[in-house]
């Protein structure tokens, strides 16, 4: 949330762009938690339930942030 308001007050150019890369860091610091803490080392398992869901939830604060960081004029 705190990269959202920071963006939106920088009126920033790409406003995709801008959202994704806003939700990227708290979805991989989470993952990466998770990943200290998750005692299975399968591959196949890091893809679905690490590398997946931050992949995931970076399109949606991307598809959710592009309305966010909306300017009204």
């Amino acid at each position: 949330l705190v990269f959202f308001v920071m963006l939106r007050r920088g009126a920033p150019v790409r406003r995709t762009w801008c959202a994704a890369l806003a939700t990227l860091p708290p979805a991989t610091l989470a993952a990466t938690a998770t990943q200290i803490i998750c005692p299975i080392d399968d591959p196949a398992h890091h893809l679905t339930s690490h590398v997946l869901p931050v992949s995931l939830l970076t399109a949606a604060g991307s598809l959710a942030g592009t309305r966010a960081l909306k300017i009204s004029a």
